[in-house]
């Protein structure tokens, strides 16, 4: 079952909140779980330690962003309360480094290793234009839930192809999957991809990735075969069909994984 998703929907104030409510608790959870790391043992090696610290930083800089976020979410508008500054990035490093951050920073670091978060890059030269941190945003929610609700046993693929003038960024795992009446549905919010008590959340991170891409040109594809995994796809124009935005000099805020 295939799901296309634009965002286009005007989002009332409360909802907003409850959107940024949910970064800032993913992301100061990141914040918590790295200085707990990093207090309970001293002999971690030198190079481990500054990864630890990277992606500490970049969860933090990243907190600083959603607290504007709040702060602007009290109006009705098609994005919550976003703002976006708008860079050009090379998906292949970029990705290296987000991808890097991710396992570091894990809730037990220990649980993981390089097999189980793997790039597949069919085109190592995609280029596009968004937000560094709203695509960070993105991915954490899909990466997040392809471990949560896939088979994280068996690892999860970030895979970038091109095709035309679009750039499509997948996540794909090898889980129970999903029917065809879920996946109709689960991008609305507060809709949960199962009800599992031992699964903390909201029901927010997809809707919420809907509506980021949607604010960057991009949209969410959503593929899902009951039994056979999952592959949710954020696609973007490719760079050289995108404006940047005057004024947008957004960098990235992430460590080189070595």
């Amino acid at each position: 079952m295939d799901e296309v998703l634009h965002s286009v929907d005007v989002v009332r104030p409360e909802l907003a909140r409850r959107y940024v409510a949910h970064e800032l608790r993913s992301h100061l959870g990141i914040v918590i779980s790295v200085a707990r790391l990093l207090d309970a043992d001293n002999s971690e090696p030198r190079v481990a330690r500054l990864k630890l610290m990277a992606a500490l930083r970049g969860s933090a800089d990243l907190l600083v962003r959603l607290l504007d976020d709040w702060a602007g979410s009290g109006t009705a508008g098609p994005h919550a309360g976003f703002k976006f500054e708008f860079a050009e990035l090379e998906l292949s490093s970029w990705l290296n480094s987000w991808r890097c951050n991710y396992l570091v920073s894990a809730v037990d670091p220990s649980s993981f290793d390089d097999a189980k978060l793997r790039l597949k890059l069919l085109d190592p030269l995609a280029r596009i234009v968004v937000d560094p941190d709203r695509l960070s945003q993105c991915l954490l929610n899909l990466v997040s839930n392809a471990f949560k609700y896939g088979n994280g046993a068996q690892g999860v693929v970030i895979e970038v192809d091109r095709r035309g003038n679009e750039i499509f960024i997948s996540v794909v795992d090898s889980g129970p999957g999903l029917a065809a009446e879920q996946v109709s549905q689960l991008f609305q919010p507060f809709m949960r991809l199962r009800q599992n008590p031992c699964v903390p959340g909201q029901g927010l991170g997809l809707s919420l990735t809907r509506l980021l891409a949607g604010a960057m040109q991009g949209r969410v594809e959503a593929h899902s075969v009951l039994g056979s995994g999952s592959r949710f796809t954020l696609v973007f124009p490719a760079a050289e069909q995108t404006e940047i935005h005057s004024g947008s000099d957004a960098g990235t805020r992430h460590s080189t994984c070595s």
